[in-house]
């Protein structure tokens, strides 16, 4: 946020927040199914960007 009196310091604004319910997002493989929070999940070969399969 700008501050535009030269003789001010700059603003510290403090964010906080939570959320309840369902995700808003899933990842899923199609070979691994769901990935859970902070999962992982590895792909063999490269993938083409854009399409999301291999070439």
């Amino acid at each position: 946020m700008a501050n535009t009196n030269a003789d001010e310091s700059l603003f510290n604004i403090a964010v906080a927040g939570s959320a309840s319910g369902s995700p808003e997002i899933e990842v899923s493989s199609s070979v691994s199914g769901a990935l859970s929070d902070g999962g992982t999940d590895s792909i063999a070969g490269v993938i083409t960007p854009g399409t999301g399969v291999a070439p």
